[in-house]
């Protein structure tokens, strides 16, 4: 078989025709470089290897803006391909998206100093807002970010329509995450914080404070996801947001779990949606 990626799955595809066929589109939380124990994409792949044939597009650090110029052409061909040529369209359509705007790199961008003038006065995604949050983050520039991702899943769901109308959509609002100064390490690459640094640089040093401002963060990327599915039976939210609770023990860094947080996930979540759509 050929070593390109695409021509990969597709001679899989052929060599095991009544295998279901599954499109990642995903964020390090699919694709979590240099680390053993694999990350959510790799534990699926791994568990479906003799029922899912999986093409995986997925990179570390991708955030919504990203998307619009990922599915044209790239996706839209792979899923034009799979369906007008090979008659065999996409069963799935696993996504993970929008943690880094909310979470991540893009993180802060929505800070303020607390007595700095805010830029907006209305957010639809959270009603309620705590005094932290209205101390601390802009709500325009927090309003675009969650406009970026919103167009970036209604591309998503627009290229399913057209070219997998049968598929199920599968993505999750991540897990609520602890502010803290332990970068992502790996043989002299670092990357981060995300969070407790820019928190750090405005003023937001109070550990709660900065763990509400953060839950607070996911929450409404949760409520933004349940809007999009709302009505639409095709797409399910893994309301996932919960599950680690504890930092210790559970995650490498601020914003990466360890692998036992990604099987927990996995276990716990991802496979039973899985399975109720095989």
């Amino acid at each position: 078989m050929s070593a390109d990626p695409r021509q990969k799955f597709v001679d899989t595809v052929a060599a095991f025709p009544r295998r279901k066929r599954g499109l990642c589109i995903g964020d390090s939380w699919f694709q979590y470089p240099l680390r053993s124990y694999g990350d959510i994409q790799t534990k699926l792949a791994l568990h479906y290897r003799n029922k899912i044939v999986f093409y995986d597009d997925s990179t570390a650090g991708r955030d919504a803006g990203q998307v619009p110029a990922m599915i044209q052409p790239r996706l839209d061909s792979i899923c034009d391909h799979m369906k007008n040529t090979l008659n065999k369209p996409f069963d799935f359509i696993l996504v993970s998206l929008g943690g880094n705007d909310v979470i991540g790199q893009d993180f802060a961008h929505h800070l303020k100093k607390k007595n700095a003038p805010a830029n907006g006065t209305s957010f639809p995604w959270n009603a309620n807002r705590p005094q932290t949050v209205k101390d601390f983050i802009q709500l325009k520039p927090l309003n675009d970010t969650f406009d970026r991702i919103r167009a970036a899943y209604d591309g998503i769901i627009a290229m399913r329509n057209r070219f997998a109308p049968g598929s199920q959509i599968i993505c999750h609002s991540y897990a609520d995450v602890t502010p803290s100064d332990k970068p992502y390490v790996f043989v002299g690459i670092e990357s981060g914080p995300w969070l407790f640094d820019p928190m750090n640089a405005v003023g937001l040093t109070d550990a709660d404070e900065q763990r509400e401002v953060s839950r607070w963060l996911l929450e409404s990327f949760e409520n933004l996801l349940l809007d999009l599915a709302r009505r639409r039976p095709f797409m399910t939210v893994l309301k996932t947001r919960q599950e680690l609770p504890i930092y210790k023990g559970w995650w490498d860094n601020e914003i990466h779990p360890l692998g036992k947080g990604y099987q927990l996930l996995v276990d716990e979540h991802w496979i039973p949606e899985i399975d109720a759509h095989l």
